[in-house]
């Protein structure tokens, strides 16, 4: 491919219940820590899923679990914004991403965590809150201007 050719499919079956797996092992955390909380991929996610960014990493992959809680975040993203979970394919590789319908509109909630991290953010400076809204706020405009 080159710079400028991308494609998006629709996750297979394998992939879904990959992502499946990840939120279940979220939860299985959280019932380790004998709470009752499980995640719904609604905006009553953020506080659980803030309280673990705080307290992690829990495992000596923290790159891997901040995937995990990206991946959780952007449930929250896509039930919220009426983003839909694809495979993002271009001349760098694979990832799951976030699409606006079948717009040219492209989010990576598992990579967010991880860069902010890397580029010094400390985990408990990240709003969850105030990025919803930034990405809610990119997809209105984005439609609006299309």
């Amino acid at each position: 491919m080159n710079a400028r050719t991308m494609k998006a499919r629709p996750l297979n079956d394998v992939e879904r219940e990959g992502m499946a797996a990840e939120r279940r092992w979220i939860d299985e955390l959280l019932a380790g820590f004998g709470s009752d909380v499980r995640l719904t991929g609604s905006t009553d996610d953020i506080p659980t899923l803030h309280t673990l960014l705080d307290r992690g990493p829990f495992t000596e992959d923290a790159v891997g679990e901040l995937e995990l809680l990206g991946g959780a975040f952007g449930d929250v993203l896509a039930n919220q914004v009426g983003l839909c979970w694809v495979v993002y394919e271009d001349e760098m590789g694979a990832d799951f991403a976030l699409q606006l319908g079948a717009r040219n509109f492209f989010v990576f909630p598992r990579d967010m965590l991880v860069k902010r991290i890397e580029a010094g953010e400390p985990a408990s400076k990240i709003d969850l809150s105030v990025m919803l809204d930034e990405i809610a706020r990119a997809a209105h405009d984005h439609l609006r201007e299309a």
